[in-house]
């Protein structure tokens, strides 16, 4: 007997109502606007307690964003990349992944989660100092029981172990790049999840709802723990941050200021801590509007004195002034400033000073001649700023895989775009399709094989009916060439070299000219540095990258009065896993090591580095953006100084 349609969300939608209730009567509410944001924060909550409740997969676990810019919680840090995972005590878990090049990254136990009057109990926690990583980056963690000479990189679950906490903290994002994690439970590999039941489904509702309601109730009562009863406009020496983060201090306040006020907050730049850095929160006790709007700072995007101190100037209006966070409206408010990777513990001379005083009068009272307006900078990711470039844009990627593939649908998230993602292998587009929406955007995955013509129509058809538009295609399939001289090379390899490189390309863009045409959009086509060379071998698979540039040429000429720009972006090396696992085989073979080998072919570059994926894959996030709208017919060289053109 099926039940009433409407039986398995009720609980949770009776929970939705109970969390109106308690936004409505939140202390701090005073306006409508501190109400209407109030449902901004629900909104995000909402989301957050679903993905929680459906990622509860202790036996099959894997890592979500727990909090980023639509899913905020608990003063989060707009620059750190929050990563949980449900564990329990009495199975082993491998935690594998590469270390980037960010300011820290740590890991944390927890027995439990937030609750309106209990702060869970950290039963381990460390960072990547305590574990041995590889030369490439890479590592391997264990979790699970005690046992007896567990070696090196294994962490024993204490009892009640019932989360592992990730955060990846960037310091410098313009250069840092993230990593790479992913977790598996030893125990059931191989296995899968049973398919959940109505019954399954019913309990997944109700957790979400109780989950919503604690953790609307634990961050609205998490404030009058730790800053409420502080004095106004003022900030605590630093301290151990509360939860068990051994090398974190952080020093807390809470500010009120008019709409001439500012706020100076005074702190020595610290030498002993890779990662400083200052932001304002909201009464909801959540980070502030930091994509579109500077509301923290981090020590290496602050401007330091010649005294080496910073001084962050907090305030509603411009005061044309370095190391300004604005409150965006927000007269009251929460401001954090925390040190993390510390191998010290903090004094009271590390801390800030506060100070209030006049916008007007600030130039005058704080001095100096070089106090102009401080760089700004933006997360969401490492690299150079992406920001909004493709802001609600729809992005068609073909060819995704572990390497350029999956830079440019991740790169394009970052840019702002929902992304449409396409490729013959399924677990590939699982893993970046979870990479996008993790990072706030929409993806859509798609199997393709882009020479199939029914296939290739049936993603034209999905991805249209999915986002209602196409404003970028981006051709990045590719065929492993022929690598035979063309006196002896097979001809069907050759025309299998020409079917994907270009009849399979023309194919594509022909089915997509109706969304493009009303979207004035773009096509980038991913070509070869073997356009620059004739090595032999590579005779075949330079036909067919010829045959693609000329292809987008004439592309851009046919195409250009109905306002669609066509470009080629031709990288050389990729510093991708197949061009290390080759780097790696030319090693064995030779008696060296791969960083020989890499030396020897950086040394022919330019740039003396071989260009990474997120480095070509910037370059199409450009070319598809407006920010090129003046560009079309062009191939852009992506290579270090390889070849010059």
């Amino acid at each position: 007997m099926i039940e009433n349609e409407f039986s398995l969300t009720r609980p949770f939608a009776e929970a939705i109502v109970e969390a109106e209730k308690l936004l409505a009567g939140a202390p701090h509410v005073k306006t409508e606007q501190d109400l209407l944001e109030g449902y901004d924060y629900l909104a995000g909550s909402i989301r957050a307690s679903l993905q929680m409740a459906w990622a509860y997969q202790r036996d099959f676990p894997y890592f979500t964003a727990s909090t980023g810019p639509y899913t905020k919680m608990g003063l989060d840090n707009p620059d750190t990349l929050y990563f949980n995972a449900n564990i329990r005590d009495d199975r082993e878990y491998l935690v594998t992944g590469v270390r980037g090049t960010t300011a820290d990254l740590s890991f944390q136990i927890l027995n439990g989660d937030y609750s309106p009057v209990v702060v869970p109990d950290s039963l381990a926690a460390f960072d990547d100092r305590a574990i041995e990583i590889g030369e490439d980056g890479r590592f391997e963690l264990r979790f699970g029981p005690a046992r007896e000479n567990p070696g090196p990189n294994y962490f024993t679950l204490g009892k009640g172990s019932s989360m592992l906490v990730v955060r990846e903290v960037h310091s410098d994002w313009a250069t840092e790049k993230r990593g790479e994690i992913r977790i598996q439970c030893v125990d059931t590999a191989g296995q899968a999840p049973p398919v959940p039941d109505r019954s399954a489904l019913a309990k997944r509702y109700g957790v979400t709802g109780k989950i919503l309601l604690s953790r609307l109730k634990t961050f609205l009562a998490f404030p009058k723990w730790f800053y409420d009863d502080l004095p106004v406009n003022t900030m605590t020496e630093p301290r151990s941050t509360p939860g068990g983060l051994t090398t974190q201090f952080s020093s807390a306040g809470h500010y009120e200021l008019g709409d001439e006020e500012a706020m100076i907050v005074t702190v020595p730049k610290c030498a002993d801590a890779p990662y400083q850095g200052i932001q304002l929160g909201s009464l909801w006790y959540v980070s502030l509007d930091y994509i579109n709007h500077q509301t923290s700072l981090t020590a290496d995007q602050a401007r330091v004195d010649p005294d080496g101190k910073i001084r962050f100037v907090i305030s509603e209006r411009d005061p044309g002034l370095a190391n300004w966070l604005e409150r965006t409206g927000h007269d009251r408010g929460y401001v954090q400033i925390r040190w993390q990777r510390l191998a010290r513990d903090l004094g009271p001379d590390d801390g800030p000073v506060v100070e209030v005083g006049k916008v007007d009068e600030l130039p005058d009272r704080l001095g100096g001649e070089d106090r102009g307006p401080a760089g700004r900078r933006r997360r969401p990711d490492a690299g150079v700023s992406m920001e909004n470039l493709l802001r609600d844009k729809v992005v068609v990627v073909s060819g995704i895989g572990p390497g350029l593939g999956r830079s440019i649908a991740v790169r394009s998230a970052l840019a702002g775009a929902d992304v449409v993602l396409a490729a013959r292998t399924e677990s590939r587009l699982t893993e970046v399709a979870k990479e996008v929406t993790d990072l706030g955007r929409r993806a859509v995955a798609i199997r393709t094989d882009i020479d199939d013509a029914d296939s290739a129509a049936n993603l034209v058809s999905e991805a249209v009916e999915a986002f209602g538009r196409v404003d970028a295609v981006v051709h990045n399939a590719f065929a492993v060439p022929p690598l035979t001289d063309l006196a002896t090379v097979d001809f069907d390899a050759v025309r299998a070299g020409f079917e994907t490189a270009a009849i399979s390309v023309l194919r594509l863009t022909r089915l997509f000219l109706p969304a493009l045409k009303e979207s004035k959009g773009s096509l980038v086509m991913i070509n070869s540095a073997v356009l620059r060379h004739s090595r032999r071998t590579f005779g075949a698979y330079k036909m067919a990258k010829s045959s693609l540039l000329s292809l987008s040429q004439s592309l851009a000429s046919e195409l250009g009065p109905d306002g669609i720009r066509v470009n080629t972006v031709a990288p050389g090396y990729i510093w991708a896993p197949n061009l290390k696992w080759y780097f790696a085989y030319l090693a064995k073979e030779r008696g060296i090591t791969s960083e020989e080998v890499y030396a020897e072919t950086a040394s022919t570059i330019d740039l003396r580095k071989l260009p990474e994926p997120d480095e070509i894959a910037d370059a199409v996030v450009f070319l598809a953006s407006p920010m090129a709208r003046a560009i079309t017919g062009q191939c852009l060289d992506v290579n270090g100084g390889e070849y010059h053109h």
